[in-house]
């Protein structure tokens, strides 16, 4: 059916008012605080802002990095290949004692094992 435009005006300013009834309680009633709100806005704004930042520069670094420890993989590489090879000694190994005897155990493992 269809309905007179002043019955459908009558409903929509009924819902108008409302709407501004239930917006007017709400608002009274409840602890709603349009600062926190902004601030909290602010502060995730903040931190994309570093984060964008940080990426950026981690994918800046990226390539010199990857070069960097490409480079020093490949002189280690080389240097155990020469001791290996029985050439020369490990020198880059530090003494370390919980290495030791970490491997004085595994090998002990390995002995009762096999």
């Amino acid at each position: 059916m269809f309905r007179p435009l002043v019955w459908q005006m009558a409903q929509a300013t009924n819902r108008m008012k409302a709407y501004k009834l239930i917006h007017e309680t709400v608002q009274t009633n409840s602890d709603f605080q349009h600062e926190r709100v902004l601030e909290l806005l602010m502060n995730s704004a903040q931190l994309e802002l570093k984060i964008k930042r940080m990426f950026k520069q981690l994918l800046a670094e990226k390539v010199s990095h990857w070069t960097k420890l490409r480079s020093e993989c490949e002189s280690r590489m080389d240097e155990l290949s020469d001791v290996f090879s029985g050439v020369k000694p490990l020198t880059r190994v530090e003494k370390n004692e919980n290495l030791t005897g970490w491997f004085k155990e595994v090998g002990s493992f390995v002995i009762i094992t096999i």
